[in-house]
């Protein structure tokens, strides 16, 4: 008898450990009351407005995201910051990176580009504290690669930067 409560406790515990496996493969990750940031690298930028103008980062005066719901006070666009980084606190589900409606990159001359959130694609960074990085959908049958580097002698998160982003 205790070997089959042994055994019915083991199945149940693995059954447990495996339900945060269930919940990341339909690519949701859900972060609960903890802060996350989205983040769009220069040559992600750069690839975005390549597609939708001829022009360069440099021209670029704001980048914006409008997610489907209202997040905050009824608000469903928001500005990134400098270096093209947004902090949300997830208290309620809609600001996942399949809620994005669009991004809106504002040119320095005024012309206003929408990326479209379904061409539109994002890696969860791992390595870094709770982000996701942006970029154009490579298409079928391509996957976008991103390799950091971490310079100098720190071993800390921080540390690490974009080298260089492909596809492949």
């Amino acid at each position: 008898m205790k070997k089959r409560l042994l055994a019915m406790l083991l199945v149940l515990m693995l059954v447990v450990s495996l339900l945060p496996v269930g919940a990341l493969a339909d690519g949701q990750i859900y972060e609960g009351n903890e802060t996350f940031s989205y983040h769009i690298t220069n040559s992600s930028l750069q690839a975005m407005v390549d597609a939708y103008n001829t022009g360069a980062t440099s021209d670029v005066e704001s980048v914006s995201i409008t997610f489907d719901a209202p997040y905050l006070s009824g608000k469903s666009t928001f500005q990134f910051r400098n270096g093209y980084t947004i902090d949300f606190s997830n208290t309620s589900d809609a600001v996942q990176p399949n809620d994005i409606r669009h991004l809106t990159i504002t040119l320095k001359r005024g012309a206003d580009l929408t990326v479209p959130g379904d061409a539109l694609d994002w890696t969860w960074v791992s390595s870094l504290p709770r982000r996701y990085d942006l970029s154009l959908d490579a298409g079928e049958g391509l996957c976008t690669v991103t390799f950091y580097v971490q310079n100098g002698n720190s071993f800390d998160d921080s540390a690490w930067k974009v080298y260089q982003t492909i596809n492949v």
